[in-house]
């Protein structure tokens, strides 16, 4: 019945609003980067060809464009290393919202070297593009499933939580769809194709400065028991949320009380 009330709760408050504009900044990115670049494969591989020959004034060899086109397609996973593994730094030192609201940032600033590298006639733009793509998936998305565990009550965290998973599928969904012939998928538009999400980051920056941070980061690592309780009244309704924050401290000495594992012993780890 708790659960149901907390569910209700959802449409009186800011959470549902913020569970969308995280979801579109957030995995809705890198669902639509995973598929997004397969349409406008051969024509960015032209490109490719084109470029050298301006360049070079000669053909480059079949193996060079081989090269640079895994360099385009490789880089993106590289980005996302190093977009997941700052994940603590970017999340501890700014907190979920300012982290989220970088994120768009980089990926709107990836949107512009993308757009601006056909004009150039450099597929090294093209390259750069990709591995901040990268970066801004892999610590967008990690940030996302964060804030979304943090807004919610740990009795609907995982119908919450779900929702990250919902919005990759979509960015799937829209990477496909965008890259229709009908739509985007044209020689002349292919550089735009990869652009599409930077739509939804400008909408994430503009937005998610008026909504609220995440009740858990400032209780538990800022201390402001006030800034806390006024989040989750304006994420969920009216309340006391008192049992919500003695929750948020129990679960707070649950991990104090677990020494830390380095990467090494989590993979020595037999029970994980």
């Amino acid at each position: 019945m708790g659960s149901f009330q907390q569910l209700k709760q959802l449409t009186r408050g800011n959470a549902l609003f913020l569970i969308i504009i995280l979801g579109i900044g957030g995995t809705f990115q890198n669902g639509y980067h995973i598929t997004g670049l397969s349409s406008p494969s051969p024509y960015i591989q032209r490109f490719i060809n084109s470029s050298w020959y301006d360049r070079y004034e000669e053909p480059p060899p079949p193996q060079t464009v081989t090269m640079i086109w895994s360099l385009i397609v490789s880089m993106y996973a590289v980005g996302g290393l190093f977009g997941a593994i700052s994940v603590k730094l970017f999340s501890g030192r700014f907190g979920r919202k300012k982290a989220m609201i970088s994120n768009s940032i980089i990926s709107i600033a990836a949107a512009g070297v993308m757009l601006a590298s056909k004009q150039a006639k450099s597929y090294e733009m093209i390259i750069v593009a990709r591995i901040l793509y990268g970066f801004s998936a892999g610590l967008g998305s990690s940030t996302h499933v964060m804030y979304l565990g943090e807004i919610a009550p740990i009795k609907i965290r995982g119908a919450v939580t779900l929702t990250s998973a919902t919005f990759f599928s979509l960015g799937k969904l829209f990477g496909q769809f965008f890259g229709l012939s009908e739509i985007l998928g044209r020689e002349d538009l292919w550089n735009f194709v990869l652009c599409v999400p930077a739509f939804c980051s400008l909408v994430q920056v503009l937005v998610l400065p008026f909504l609220p941070e995440a009740p858990r980061y400032l209780f538990i690592e800022k201390g402001d028991e006030k800034a806390c309780k006024k989040a989750l009244q304006s994420l969920w309704g009216q309340g006391d949320y008192e049992q919500e924050m003695d929750e948020m401290l129990a679960e707070q000495a649950a991990i104090d009380a677990a020494p830390p594992k380095t990467p090494l012993q989590l993979l020595r780890d037999r029970t994980v």
